[in-house]
This record gives C-alpha cells, sequence and structure tokens, in this order.
C-alpha cells in the first residue's frame, strides 16, 4: 500500500476523543469558578457546572459565594508581589477541584485567562496502541465559553505495534488534513528513532507535552515494559516507537534497576553496549550477570548511571587478564575516567592492583580545573592521565611513598 492510501486509512482508523478523555484534558487547564455575586449565578471552568445558587446546601457552596475574588498575578522585577491574594483557592461544590474564585464584574472580556495545553491521548484499540496528539485551547472570552470543553486541533496520530511505528502528523500552522506519513520498522544506525512529536518549540512547554490515558497501555503488548514510570524521563513518543523493537528488553532493564539504559537509547540513541547487548535472546546474555552478582551490584551502586558503567567495566575485562570482581571495577567506575580501562585491559592489571593515585587525581584535575587560570595545568593533568598505561609499564621505580613513576618523555631533536 502506497504511503497516500495509508495515511488515509489512518486518518480514517484513528481513535476519536470520548467524553471520559476531553475530561482528562480539561484537567489539565487551570481550575475557576466564575460567579455573578448579585443574582448568586455560579459557572464552573472544571466540571462544566451552571447554576443559581439560592440557598447553600454546604459548607464549599457558602465559601464560593462568600470568598474575595481572585485578582490576576501582578509581577515585578520577575517576582510576585500579591502572591497571598492571587494564589487563593477553593474548593469546588461539585467535583473537588482546587480552583480560583473569579467575579465576572472585576473580570473585563477574560483574555489574559486564555490557556494553551499539549496532550497526546494513548488508547488500546483495534489490535494496536494509538497514540493522538492534540493541541488545546481554552477561551473564557463568552458567557457560554465558561463551562466549555476545551478546543482541540488533531496534530498527529501514531500506531504502535510489535515490529512497526506508523505517523501521520502536520504542522500547527497547517489547516489541510494530516498528510506526512512515516513509517519504521527497525531502528535507525545514524537516527534511532524517525518517529517523533508533531509539537513545536513553545516558551512553556520547550518541546514537551501532557500525556493522557497511560492506563490504556495496560492493555496494549507494551504492558510490561514499565511506559507509566519511564515516560517520566523521557519522550513518550519515542519510547513507544522503542517498544516496538525493544519491549522485552526494555522490561528487562526496568526490572533489573538499570533503567538508565532505556533513556540513554531513547533520549540520545546510545546502546551502552559495553554492558547491554541489544540483540540478545536471553536475559544472561543481555546483561551477562547472575542474579546474585546483579545484587551485589545494586548493593555496591546506588544510581543506576553507577551501575551502567560497572557492568561494561566488568563485562570488558571479564576473560582477560585483567578480570577483577565488581566491586574493584566499581571503584574504577567512580572515577569517571576511561583511560584507565583501556589501560587495564591492554596491560593485563586487574582494577584492584592499580596505584592508589589513579583512584585521587581525578579530584585533583577537578580543583585545578576551578582554581588555576588558562595555561596552567589545564595542559599538563590530561597528559599524565593519557600517560597512565605508560606509567603502570614502567612502574618498577617508585618514589618514597612507594608509588610508581611516571617515565619522562624523550624529547625530539630538532633538524
Amino acid at each position: 500500500m502506497d504511503a497516500k492510501k495509508r495515511t488515509e486509512q489512518l486518518a480514517r482508523l484513528a481513535p476519536r476523543l470520548t467524553d471520559r478523555e476531553l475530561r482528562e484534558i480539561n484537567g489539565l487547564f487551570r481550575a475557576y469558578i466564575f460567579r455573578r455575586s448579585r443574582i448568586g449565578e455560579v459557572w464552573t471552568s472544571c466540571c462544566g457546572v451552571h447554576k443559581i445558587i439560592q440557598r447553600c446546601e454546604n459548607d464549599d457552596q457558602w465559601r464560593v459565594m462568600n470568598q474575595a475574588h481572585t485578582p490576576a498575578p501582578v509581577y515585578r522585577w520577575g517576582r510576585c508581589v500579591n502572591e497571598m491574594d492571587s494564589g487563593q483557592r477553593t474548593t469546588c461544590p461539585w467535583c473537588g477541584a482546587e480552583a480560583a474564585v473569579k467575579e465576572l464584574g472585576r473580570c473585563g472580556e477574560r483574555k489574559n485567562l486564555w490557556e494553551y495545553r499539549r496532550a497526546v491521548v494513548l488508547r488500546q484499540w483495534r489490535g494496536a496502541l494509538w497514540a493522538c496528539a492534540y493541541d488545546c485551547f481554552k477561551d473564557y472570552g463568552k458567557e457560554r465559553l465558561l463551562t466549555g470543553s476545551p478546543r482541540t486541533v488533531l496534530l498527529g496520530v501514531y500506531r504502535f505495534a510489535p515490529g512497526a511505528a506508523e505517523e501521520i502528523s502536520k504542522s500547527w500552522w497547517d489547516i489541510g488534513p494530516l498528510g506526512r506519513y512515516r513509517r519504521q520498522t527497525a531502528p535507525g544506525k545514524r537516527h534511532r528513532w524517525e518517529i517523533a512529536a508533531p509539537f513545536g518549540q513553545c516558551a512553556e512547554y520547550g518541546t514537551g507535552y501532557e500525556a493522557v490515558g497511560l492506563d490504556e497501555v495496560k492493555r496494549s503488548a507494551f504492558r510490561y515494559c514499565g511506559v507509566e514510570y519511564l515516560q517520566r524521563n523521557c519522550d513518550l513518543i519515542r519510547l513507544l516507537t522503542a517498544c516496538c523493537f525493544y519491549a522485552d528488553k526494555i522490561e528487562w532493564l526496568g526490572k533489573c534497576g538499570l533503567a538508565q539504559g532505556v533513556y540513554d537509547m531513547v533520549t540520545r540513541g546510545v546502546k551502552n553496549a559495553a554492558a547491554i547487548r541489544w540483540d540478545a535472546k536471553t536475559p544472561r546474555e543481555f546483561l551477562g550477570i547472575t542474579p546474585r552478582e546483579l545484587q551485589e551490584l545494586h548493593s555496591l551502586a546506588y544510581r543506576d548511571i553507577d551501575r551502567l558503567d560497572t557492568l561494561g567495566i566488568w563485562r570488558r575485562l571479564r576473560g582477560t587478564k585483567a578480570e577483577d570482581s565488581l566491586e574493584n571495577c566499581f571503584r574504577l567506575a567512580d572515577t569517571s575516567l576511561g583511560a584507565d580501562q583501556v589501560g587495564a585491559v591492554r596491560i593485563g592489571v586487574p582494577p584492584g592492583q592499580l596505584p592508589q593515585s589513579v583512584f585521587t587525581v581525578f579530584p585533583v584535575f577537578f580543583f585545578a580545573l576551578h582554581s588555576r587560570p588558562a595555561g596552567g595545568h589545564l595542559v599538563v593533568l590530561p597528559v599524565q592521565v593519557a600517560r597512565w598505561p605508560a606509567w603502570l609499564e614502567g612502574g618498577s621505580k617508585r618514589d618514597k611513598r612507594g608509588q610508581p613513576v611516571l617515565p619522562r618523555r624523550k624529547r625530539k631533536e630538532s633538524a
């Protein structure tokens, strides 16, 4: 099927917004209770109630009718000067949302209350997980809009299934139908993920957006990937694209406490190949570690990134003359210096036998970076770091403290 016919088919089969999803999108906006005290008329933007209160039925209604008008925030030199007054909120008597009370006679045309939100709505639909991207707007300029639902503009439709991810989208300024079609059946080599959200850059969101309907993932083929947790730190659309090809690997990393590997793969396209084998078929081949060794790794390293670095060094040294314990590999990973790893593998020195200065020179370099002017030790110390393998090779000579002496370089004779 060609791209044009597939685009029309996806646009026709895409799910439409339900009332429940509209309510969830409405919950992304600020809640207001508009009031006309003279006759007791009330409008709520959070739950869409419009009624005239002649007699208060509970304490919440009484507070709504008697609370002072909430003014708009006033900023001077980047600070809000009326934070106490503009931050007043009350509980909505009908839905329980925290809302600001606005007196209609003091709001003018309410142009300053206009809001914009971005939402990606998920739905398990027709045998796949679908995601629809919307630009959402809310305007209170007219009384009939005070209790209305947000106005939505569809910018993209995505279909995620094991082995394939599809997208039809358009730009925010395009008033025509969805016309840009993309299909990805395998991770790219240079650019991992070709499927991306259609939103551009804005001051409030950047390139981010809100996710609606995350509970639908539990009904899809990616129910065990932990998408609800992982999407907090990476792009949801790219994460679901990665799940189409690495669903079992993402599940293993999440359950093993190595979620940083997922973030690196989804956000930057980095595989961490020293620690993770993404083409493996079994969990043992995937991480190359037993459950007992994984438990020891967790006891050594608290952060995911430290566990990945330790595991990468341990797997690189395993089977060589420099093979050592996880504890010593963690000490080496904690220095954040890759020259030690290369030198240890080439020379065959286990991390536990490296000189103590290898583990202390990085704080010295950090101190010099912040205390010495340009042209000082900033040029010398990186040269010393690169010469650590030569330091170890010439380790027969030692100073008074028992540390190996760095061999001097021979000067090139001038012609």
